[in-house]
């Protein structure tokens, strides 16, 4: 199993803006029979943080999961962070970043 973390931030004025556009692209992800479980957290002492997890199968079905047009949304959806995003992806064996998901988006 292979675990995805996203943790981004939103001012005042965005939070409620980026809370429904991660709804929008986290929730069809239930559907998907290679992601085991997926949600949305927001920091109740700092509403402004908000993490993104998702727990996929496999590192191959994560893979094709990430170049995918939805993964391209979401995408979209990170970049909506008042901060840089921090995304880190955690396999039984390695912890990956931001490089290795730039490599395989390209690929």
């Amino acid at each position: 199993m292979v675990l995805c973390t996203y943790f981004l931030s939103s001012t005042n004025t965005s939070s409620k803006e980026i809370l429904e556009a991660l709804r929008s692209v986290v929730n069809p992800l239930q559907f998907n029979k290679n992601c085991v479980k997926t949600g949305i957290w927001q920091n109740t002492d700092d509403p402004g943080s908000l993490m993104v997890f998702e727990v996929w199968k496999s590192l191959p079905e994560l893979e094709k999961y990430l170049q995918s047009s939805h993964y391209k949304r979401m995408i979209e959806v990170i970049e909506m962070s008042a901060e840089k995003p921090e995304i880190r992806f955690v396999d039984s064996e390695s912890d990956f970043g931001l490089e290795w998901l730039a490599k395989v988006i390209v690929a």
